[in-house]
């Protein structure tokens, strides 16, 4: 009969096989490895970022330490740092730049704008080049290409009337280019809604006055406004990466410093600092040694007080449970048969043709197929095997078990806790059900 105060006593008094110990290390050497890793790699930062951050203290010089000259000219080579990196963010991002200028698609709107008062032709071209309609091209394409109001290219002339010679005949064009024709086209649209639409606003306001859409002309090919511009802007944005150089090569070491480090770049160190403080080999060292030893400590203490049964031997020491032997996952026959020699004995020795062998706690993998194999094996010697999961989860299983009265207990060794050991054998004891022996699972 089980009893649970001689097994409470004995787990008590149960001490650490320090060579099991040492083979589950051995089998989890990749969870020693892998926190020793994320230790070693938290460790060596520490000590990187300490070694920086001493060391930058040898001749670390601040902005303010600097004269008000040496500060001008540090100022001025970040702020020229800031201006390329627009100019290089613009050049890398905007539609203007990144189009083709020997293969655009072009539009030209030309509007006449006729006013007997000769005035509203300055309104209609603030509108155009700085107003409300790069706004609305902002507004409306800014989600799908970078700045797309550049794309619009505003110019002007007049057209002379000797008819009417006291009446100022203006004519603004607004050329739309584009990759592609179709958004060349939704500009387009948008471009002469705008001005239908800003022609309603302000009629009322400058008085009457007529604007009409002289030409439209769309077209495919090269652009020389477009060319022009592209290679203007290399030419500038080559003029200040000069510029910058220029600036850099007439600061001295403080000057110099002082911009890496405003930069961000704290890795200039020269070479006097590397000589006066060597990087501290020997503490890596120590480090990783340290982690190998903390993550040993950490996967041990797991084994200790994870719970779960360590050996077959403590099936029988702290259980009294005899122990039959093991079945192999990976097929290995000559053991596995080993075993259904055993179980045969077993059951001609409680003199009977059948017997159930039940799984304790969790569910474990891949066993289905070695069961079925030894159930059926087991069959062709007249004895029948019954394989059922835990007690606590099915009811059936507890009833076969009962029906059988002799059970073989199935475990996994380092899977298996003490505590559903010892809730499994409570059951079968209150039940009348007697543990013939003891079985684990082994990969």
């Amino acid at each position: 009969m089980y009893s649970r105060e001689i097994y409470k006593e004995k787990v008590e008094n149960n001490g650490i096989n320090i060579w099991r110990l040492l083979e589950f290390l051995l089998f989890k050497w990749k969870i020693v490895a892998g926190i020793s890793a994320i230790l070693f790699i938290a460790g060596v930062s520490v000590l990187l970022s300490t070694y920086k951050k001493n060391d930058t203290k040898v001749q670390s010089v601040e902005m303010e330490q600097l004269t008000e000259n040496q500060q001008y000219k540090v100022n001025s080579i970040l702020n020229a740092y800031e201006e390329l990196h627009e100019m290089e963010d613009y050049k890398n991002n905007s539609a203007y730049m990144n189009l083709n200028a020997y293969e655009c698609n072009s539009t030209v709107l030309q509007y006449l704008i006729t006013d007997p008062d000769k005035d509203s032709f300055d309104v209609y071209k603030a509108f155009a080049r700085d107003g409300k309609l790069k706004e609305r091209i902002t507004s409306e394409f800014g989600n799908e290409v970078v700045m797309p109001s550049d794309l619009l290219i505003i110019s002007e002339y007049t057209r002379s009337n000797t008819l009417m010679p006291d009446t100022k005949n203006d004519i603004l064009s607004v050329k739309i280019v584009t990759s592609d024709a179709d958004l060349n086209e939704r500009i387009t649209n948008t471009v002469k809604e705008a001005f239908d639409e800003y022609h309603q606003y302000i009629l009322p306001k400058i008085g009457e006055h007529k604007i009409s859409l002289l030409d439209e002309n769309s077209y495919v090919g090269a652009d020389k406004t477009v060319e022009e511009v592209q290679k203007s802007f290399e030419i500038e944005f080559d003029r200040k990466k000069a510029q910058i150089n220029n600036l850099e090569s007439q600061l001295e070491g403080e000057e110099k410093e002082v911009l890496d480090r405003e930069r961000g770049n704290t890795d200039n160190v020269t070479k006097d600092e590397q000589e006066k403080r060597p990087f501290p080999w020997k503490w890596v060292c120590v480090i990783l040694a340290l982690c190998i030893m903390v993550s040993t400590v950490i996967v041990s203490c797991y084994y200790i007080l994870n719970g779960k049964i360590k050996s077959s031997e403590e099936m029988v020491s702290l259980f009294g449970i005899p122990y039959i032997g093991e079945l192999l996952i990976q097929t290995d026959n000559v053991k596995n048969e080993l075993l259904e020699s055993r179980i045969e004995l077993l059951c001609r020795e409680i003199g009977k043709n059948c017997i159930c062998l039940l799984l304790v706690g969790s569910r474990l993998c891949n066993i289905e197929s070695c069961m079925d194999l030894m159930k059926a094996n087991l069959a062709e010697k007249d004895i029948n095997i019954i394989v059922g999961t835990n007690i606590d989860e099915n009811p059936n299983d507890l009833k076969e078990a009962q029906k059988c009265g002799n059970i073989v207990l199935v475990f996994g060794i380092n899977k298996t806790s003490y505590n559903s050991i010892d809730r499994f054998l409570q059951q079968c004891d209150t039940f009348g059900i007697n543990v013939a022996g003891a079985i684990d699972i082994r990969n």
